[in-house]
């Protein structure tokens, strides 16, 4: 009885996935597509990510009335914080629950993270009442991982009854097993993503000056600050870097095939302690060893020098000993890519993942906040 209560409950369930976002980032795209296997309605209001907060709003408000967006739960896509009071005006008007996803804290990331915000400036001040009214006016927010969940409870007060965690979604039509190379020499170190400095790619520059040249090739794809590393690599007189910046989806994947080992992240800040990088996922999909600085969340997740390697942040020469080490041990290496492959199948199950969602949803619908004699379906 359960298991066909539950099938009637999710053809009922529809969701509104609200904002300015991308409809192909991973996270989306995943999970949405997850919902649809389900059997639950996804419905897109969507407007371009690249719109200015009062714009965004008006766009989607139109967008909302003019679909006539119907449902039983708004989801209000990552970085749309400044969105959240529309969306919940819109939520308590239709009678839907509303749940959002925010990928960070901009208060978090601009003033205690990079420190480009001073603390007690009216700015951090702004930042921090903007994300604790984000975080507080949904009926449920959802957090990458269950150490992000308790950080930014603790950080903005938030009751437990209103957090809950999935992990990153990744692109699965494009991150998925491919056999490992032959190894030979050189082996190849994968990085892709972002060039921020939390990402530490100077920490993986400085590594491979302390190698031969000959046993490592580095491919470290992404934009941001290639410049800076690009520069960096020449004053280091490494001649096996490869920074080419953006690359197109068959570029990258083909880089992930040539790929022996890949990277993660290395710099010791508050965010490496509490994330699981979507790069990191995507390359134990591909069947690679991961090797990345430690950090409380994957712990929780994964079997460090089992399912993947950590090691200390910061430190280019801990990155080079783990690499010449899985270069001279490759059964090790290769007993790793088995157990990466493994246990990131497990923690991004679809099936897992989604039913996980679903119950979440589901609980929102049941405390959602209705109106006595509301007509639940917005006017024309």
């Amino acid at each position: 009885m359960r298991s066909l209560a539950s099938e009637y409950m999710r053809e009922r369930l529809r969701v509104c996935y609200f904002g300015g976002y991308r409809p192909d980032y991973p996270r989306h795209k995943f999970y949405a597509s997850v919902l649809k296997e389900l059997g639950v309605g996804v419905i897109e209001c969507c407007v371009s990510h690249k719109l200015p907060t009062l714009p965004r709003m008006w766009a989607l408000l139109k967008k909302y009335w003019s679909q006539k967006c119907s449902g039983d739960v708004i989801y209000v896509e990552e970085f749309n914080h400044n969105v959240i009071p529309l969306a919940w005006l819109l939520a308590r008007l239709t009678g839907k629950g509303l749940v959002f996803d925010p990928g960070v804290s901009s208060y978090d990331e601009l003033v205690r993270n990079s420190q480009q915000v001073p603390e007690h400036s009216l700015y951090a001040h702004y930042l921090w009442l903007n994300n604790w009214l984000a975080f507080h006016l949904p009926d449920l927010i959802i957090w990458f991982t269950p150490v992000d969940m308790e950080y930014f409870q603790s950080l903005f007060d938030i009751g437990p009854k209103k957090s809950a965690w999935l992990p990153p979604g990744i692109d699965l039509t494009l991150f998925t097993f491919m056999p490992m190379p032959a190894q030979a020499r050189p082996l190849v170190v994968h990085f892709d993503g972002n060039m921020s400095p939390t990402h530490g790619i100077d920490i993986m520059l400085r590594a491979a000056a302390l190698l031969p040249e000959d046993d490592f090739y580095f491919e470290i794809i992404g934009g941001g600050m290639t410049e800076d590393m690009r520069a960096l690599a020449t004053d280091l007189k490494l001649t096996n870097v490869n920074i080419p910046g953006y690359v197109s989806r068959e570029e990258l994947k083909a880089s992930m095939q040539r790929a022996h080992i890949c990277l993660g992240a290395f710099r010791a800040d508050g965010k490496l302690h509490r994330s699981l990088y979507t790069k990191e996922i995507q390359s134990m999909l591909c069947g690679r060893p991961l090797v990345t600085g430690f950090g409380e969340a994957k712990a929780r997740c994964f079997r460090d020098g089992e399912d993947l390697i950590m090691v200390k942040p910061d430190d280019p020469h801990a990155l080079a000993n783990v690499l010449m080490y899985l270069r001279d041990n490759p059964a090790v290496l290769h007993t790793i890519a088995t157990n990466a492959l493994r246990s990131g199948q497990a923690l991004l199950s679809p099936e897992n993942t989604g039913q996980k969602l679903v119950g979440y949803l589901q609980e929102v619908v049941n405390r959602q906040h209705r109106v006595v004699g509301q007509n639940f379906q917005p006017p024309l």
